[in-house]
């Protein structure tokens, strides 16, 4: 499995490509029009002790902590996914798709094979970048699970950077730790 986290998700959201993304997905246009209006008019100061910036116009991002700001995000990244699955790549329960779990901008690959892996971060990589986004490499990991769990495994990139083995990681406030034990990932293991 592959732990990856995409560096300042929220705040470099192109707000171009996401519209296009709302119009392709058949959100109504005056609804659009509102997000067009909303997110064009965003400025921010900067206050250092007491001194306060002159505005300066936000270009990019979906705001932190704004109700919409997950929905609009995932829309955002939803080819990823899209991508991955077409790909055939990933785990399957049952023909459900379960191989890139993914919660705002922290995502869980899923693969049998260290080719399939690969090939999924080679897929991740390009359709990142593509949304003018990058994945943060020092916060991105790998770790095995199974009845091979400690074996030595061949190396995996993200990109040009090499990526750390971990023997646990927290994923979205739970911890998940390799080994061969019966884990929630194991049992998507055995269903294929």
């Amino acid at each position: 499995m592959a732990a990856l986290d995409i560096s300042k998700a929220f705040d470099k959201v192109n707000h171009y490509i996401l519209f296009n993304k709302l119009l392709d997905r058949d959100v109504p246009v005056c609804l659009i029009h509102v997000l067009v209006n909303w997110y064009g008019k965003c400025n921010a100061v900067v206050r250092w002790n007491s001194v306060i910036s002159h505005p300066f116009r936000i270009l990019a991002g979906v705001r932190q902590g704004g109700v919409l700001s997950p929905v609009l995000f995932a829309l955002y990244i939803d080819g990823v996914i899209r991508r991955l699955e077409s790909s055939g790549l990933g785990c399957k329960i049952h023909g459900l798709y379960v191989g890139c779990i993914l919660y705002a901008d922290d995502i869980i690959l899923l693969a049998h094979t260290s080719v399939a892996l690969q090939n999924m971060l080679d897929l991740c990589n390009a359709e990142i970048s593509a949304l003018d986004l990058n994945f943060n490499v020092s916060k991105s990991v790998i770790m095995r699970v199974g009845p091979r769990w400690n074996a030595t495994c061949t190396e995996f990139d993200l990109g040009s950077l090499r990526l750390k083995f971990v023997d646990s990681l927290k994923y979205l406030g739970v911890y998940l730790k390799a080994g061969k034990m019966k884990t929630f990932f194991q049992l998507v293991f055995m269903f294929l």
